[in-house]
C-alpha cells in the first residue's frame, strides 16, 4: 500500500566488484537408453567444401534424411545425397540401424559429421534402443574426407559397438568424448585406428574393463604425441592389447598402476612407438601369461628396461618384450661402460616358466642380446640425462647433460628478474629443489619480492557491496604483519571514518593485504583517504581513490577485466554509477561535500515502470510458487498493525518491514530482538544486487510472507514521492536486471 511508505529511502551501499571466470561447460546429447533425442541433436552431416557428398549403406535397420531442413523422406540404402555447396547440410533418424565392414558410411569432399548417433536407433517415439552387437562395426570406416565425429554419448556399451569405427579416418583431428565408465568385450577395438591425423586421444575414464575394450583403439595413429590417463588396477584379457601400437609420434607413455593383470593385457601395447624414450613403471609382482608380450617391440628411443618386480612369472610374460629396442644397452660383464646392474626380477629372486624370457632383448643394442636368464645379473651403462636451467620467465639459461646419481650445480650467470612498477626482485634458488639425477629436469629460478610502495593499488568488486579495495605490501617497509602488535589501515571519506584490523586478514597469494573500505552508494564518486598504522606508527598514506575512479578504468576496457561478457560488465558498471549519482541527488543533505560525478559516457537512462519493475518479479524462476503478499493484510500477532517497509542498504541490501504493537507487549524474539520503542520489526540482510527482485520469505509468530526488495521500488514509482527519489528505486531495477545479465 502506498500511503504505508512514511519515510525516505534509507539507502547504505558499499560495493566490491568481484571478476570470475566462469568454466563453459558443454550440452552433451542424451545418454541413456529410453531417453528422448530431440531433432536438433539427430546426426548431421555437413559440407565444408562445394561438391561433398554422403553414402550411407548399411547392414540392418531403416532411415529416413532431411537435406537443408527441407522435409523427411525415406533414405534408400547406398544413395548418395550431394551437399553441392559448402554449409549445406542433411540429418538422419533410424531404428535399429547397424553397419558393418561392408556396409558403411562413405564421405565425398570434406564433411563434418555432428548431432547424436542415437538417432540412429530410434524407437517409434524417438527416443534411444540403446546399443546392440557391433551395432557401428567400421561405420565410417575410411571416410578420409571426414574432418568432425558425432557425439557417442551411450553409457551403456555393448559388444564391439564401436569396433573400428573410425578406422582410417585420415583427416579426423579430434576424438569425440567417451563417457562410459564400464566396458564391453571388444567395445573400442580398432576405433581410431590409422587416424593418421588425430592428435588428441579423450579421456578415458573407465575403470571396470572387458576382454579387448581398448585393443588397437589408437594402432598407426601416427600424429598421437600423449596418451590418456589409464586408471584401472584391475584389467582384463587384453584389455590394452596393441593399444598405442605404430604411434610414431607418442613420445610418453601412461602411468601402468595395475598389479592384477590378465593374459595378454599389455601385448603389444607400444609396438613400434620409436619415439617413446621412457617406460612407465611396471609394479605388479605376479604375471599372467603373454601379459607383456612384444609391449615395446621396435620402441628405438627407448634406452632404459624398467625395474620388473615381479617375482612369480608366468608363460610368454616378457615374450619379445623389448626385440629391437637398439637403444637399450645390457651386458653380460661389468665393465666402466656398464656398470650398473640389472636382472630379472628386479630382486634377483623369483620363478619362471615356459618361454617367459624368450627373445626378451633380442635385437637390442649391446653386447648381450636375446633371452636373459632369470636371477642372474647382468649390466648396463650409466645413463645421461638432460638438466635444463630456465629463468622465471621460461628463458633457458643453461642445459647440460649429466650421468645418472649426479647433483647438479647451476655455475652460470645468476638469474634477474627486471623490476616492475611495484616491485623489485632478488634471486632466491630454483624450483622444483635440486636432487641428484633420475631423468631429464628442469629447475626454474625463484625470486624474493620487495616491494616499492606500501599502498600497491586498487580495485573494487562487484558481488552484491560498493567500495573500494586497498592493497597493502608490508614487504615494501619490511613489515611483518603477523608479528606486529598492531597493523591498522585507516579510512576517512567525507564525515565518514573506519578502519580495518590487517592481523585479522589473511594475505592474498601475492603476500598483499586486501582492505576493503565500504561506503554508501550516495558517496561512489567521493575520494577516499587511507593510511597505514603499524604498532601505532604511520607508515604510509595513498593518493585518495573514488569508486566512480576504477568504475570509469573498467569503462575503458572492460575486456581486460572479463573477456568473456565485457559489454555485460560494462552495462553493469554504468548502472551501478547512475545508481550512486540517482543516491547521491537523494541524500546530498545528508553530506558536508557533494562530490562531482561525471557523466557516464554513452549512457542514458532507461524509462522505468512500476509494470516493468512487476514483470521482472513475475519472470524470475526464483520466485516460482511465490506471491508478493499484501503486507496489509499482515498481522502475525493480536495488537499488531503493519506499518511500513524500508529498504537499507548496508553493504548489500536489508528489507525490513515494521509491526508497530502500541503497548510494547510483543516478544522481541518474534521479531528476531528487533524492536524500537513500540515498534518491532522484521529483515533479511545480504541482498545482493542480483537478487533485489527475488521475494523473501519471512515468517513471525508463525505467519509467512514474501515480499521483495523490487516490490519496495515499485511502491515507490507508484507513489507521490519526488522524482528523485522515484529515480532512485528506477535506477535500483536497472541495477539488478544488470546484475542477473552479468551474472546469470
Amino acid at each position: 500500500m502506498i500511503q504505508t511508505i512514511k519515510k525516505p529511502v534509507s539507502i547504505l551501499l558499499s560495493l566490491i566488484m568481484v571478476f570470475s571466470v566462469f568454466a563453459i561447460v558443454p550440452i552433451t546429447a542424451s545418454a541413456a537408453v529410453g531417453d528422448f533425442v530431440p531433432e536438433s541433436e539427430y546426426l548431421t552431416f555437413t559440407a565444408e567444401e562445394d561438391n561433398s557428398s554422403v553414402t550411407l549403406k548399411y547392414a540392418n535397420g531403416t532411415l529416413k534424411y532431411n537435406i537443408n531442413n527441407s522435409g523427411w523422406v525415406d533414405y534408400t540404402k547406398g544413395a548418395q545425397i550431394d551437399l553441392a555447396s559448402a554449409g549445406d547440410s542433411v540429418r538422419f533418424r533410424g531404428k535399429d540401424t547397424t553397419f558393418d565392414y561392408s556396409n558403411h558410411v562413405s564421405v565425398g569432399g570434406k564433411v563434418a559429421c555432428s548431432g547424436n548417433v542415437m538417432s540412429l536407433r530410434l524407437d517409434d517415439n524417438g527416443k534411444s534402443q540403446g546399443l546392440s552387437y557391433d551395432c557401428f562395426d567400421n561405420m565410417f570406416m575410411d571416410c578420409t574426407g571426414l574432418t568432425a565425429a558425432p557425439e557417442l554419448p551411450e553409457t551403456n556399451l555393448a559388444e564391439g559397438c564401436y569396433y573400428c569405427m573410425f578406422y582410417g579416418c585420415t583427416s579426423l583431428t579430434t576424438a569425440p568424448v567417451l563417457p562410459a565408465t564400464t566396458l564391453a568385450t571388444y567395445c573400442y577395438y580398432g576405433m581410431f585406428a590409422g587416424c593418421t591425423s588425430l592428435t588428441t586421444a579423450p579421456v578415458l575414464p573407465a575403470t571396470m574393463l572387458e576382454y579387448g575394450c581398448y585393443s588397437s583403439m589408437f594402432s598407426t595413429c601416427t600424429s598421437l604425441t600423449t596418451a590418456p590417463e589409464l586408471p584401472a588396477t584391475m584389467l582384463a584379457q587384453a584389455c590394452y592389447s596393441g593399444m598405442f601400437s605404430t604411434c610414431t609420434s607418442l613420445t610418453t607413455a601412461p602411468e601402468l598402476p595395475a598389479t592384477m593383470l590378465e593374459s595378454g593385457c599389455y601385448s603389444g601395447m607400444f609396438y613400434g612407438c620409436e619415439r617413446l624414450t621412457t617406460a612407465p613403471e611396471l609394479p605388479a609382482t605376479t604375471l599372467a601369461e603373454a601379459c607383456y608380450f612384444y609391449m615395446f617391440y621396435d620402441c628405438t628411443s627407448l634406452t632404459t628396461a624398467p625395474e620388473l618386480p615381479a617375482t612369480t612369472l608366468a608363460p610368454s610374460c616378457y615374450d619379445t618384450m623389448f626385440a629391437g629396442c637398439s637403444s637399450i644397452k645390457l651386458s653380460e660383464t661389468k665393465t666402466d661402460e656398464y656398470s650398473i646392474p640389472y636382472s630379472v626380477p628386479s630382486g634377483g629372486n623369483g620363478t619362471t616358466a615356459d618361454y617367459a624370457l624368450d627373445n626378451m632383448f633380442a635385437e637390442t643394442g649391446g653386447t648381450f642380446k636375446g633371452t636373459p636368464t632369470i636371477n642372474t645379473t647382468y649390466y648396463r651403462p650409466l645413463e645421461k640425462y638432460t638438466v635444463t636451467w630456465k629463468n622465471e620467465d621460461g628463458t633457458i639459461l643453461k642445459t647440460e647433460e649429466l650421468a645418472e646419481g649426479t647433483t647438479p650445480t647451476y655455475d652460470g650467470t645468476t638469474p634477474e628478474k627486471a623490476e616492475d612498477e611495484n616491485n623489485t626482485y632478488t634471486f632466491s634458488g630454483w624450483t622444483p629443489a635440486v636432487t641428484a639425477v633420475t631423468g631429464d629436469a628442469a629447475y626454474t629460478a625463484t625470486y624474493t619480492r620487495k616491494g616499492k610502495h606500501l599502498f600497491a593499488g586498487h580495485s573494487i568488486t562487484l558481488g552484491g557491496d560498493i567500495g573500494v579495495n586497498f592493497y597493502v605490501d608490508p614487504t615494501a617497509v619490511d613489515a611483518d604483519i603477523t608479528g606486529a602488535e598492531s597493523a591498522i589501515v585507516k579510512f576517512s571519506f567525507d564525515k565518514y571514518t573506519s578502519s580495518v584490523n590487517l592481523k585479522e586478514l589473511t594475505p592474498e597469494e601475492n603476500g598483499w593485504y586486501k582492505a576493503t573500505c565500504n561506503i554508501p552508494a550516495a558517496y561512489m564518486a567521493h575520494k577516499i583517504h587511507a593510511e597505514v598504522y603499524i604498532n601505532g606508527e604511520k607508515q604510509d598514506e595513498t593518493n585518495d581513490y573514488s569508486v566512480q575512479e576504477y568504475a570509469e578504468t573498467v569503462l575503458a576496457g572492460p575486456s581486460r577485466y572479463d573477456s568473456e561478457k565485457p559489454e555485460a560488465l560494462a552495462a553493469l558498471v554504468k548502472e551501478m554509477l547512475n545508481y550512486g549519482e540517482k543516491a547521491q541527488t537523494v541524500f546530498s543533505g545528508q553530506m558536508d561535500d557533494a562530490a562531482e560525478y561525471h557523466k557516464i559516457a554513452n549512457y542514458t537512462m532507461a524509462d522505468v515502470t512500476a509494470e516493468m519493475i512487476q514483470n521482472a518479479i513475475d519472470s524470475n524462476p526464483a520466485n516460482d510458487g511465490k506471491t508478493a503478499t499484501d503486507m496489509s493484510t499482515v498481522q502475525p500477532e493480536a495488537g499488531a498493525a503493519y506499518y511500513t517497509t524500508s529498504l537499507v542498504f548496508l553493504s548489500r541490501s536489508t528489507l525490513r518491514h515494521y509491526f508497530a504493537i502500541p503497548d510494547g507487549s510483543a516478544d522481541p524474539g518474534a521479531y528476531d530482538g528487533n524492536q524500537l520503542n513500540y515498534f518491532y520489526y522484521v529483515e533479511k540482510t545480504d541482498i545482493p544486487a542480483k537478487e533485489l527482485d527475488d521475494l523473501q520469505e519471512f515468517t513471525v509468530n508463525g505467519v509467512t510472507f514474501y515480499y521483495s526488495a523490487l516490490d519496495y521500488a515499485k511502491a515507490v514509482v507508484e507513489s507521490n514521492m519526488a522524482d528523485s527519489a522515484k529515480d532512485l528505486a528506477k535506477s535500483l531495477y536497472l541495477y539488478n536486471q544488470a546484475a542477473n545479465a552479468y551474472f546469470d
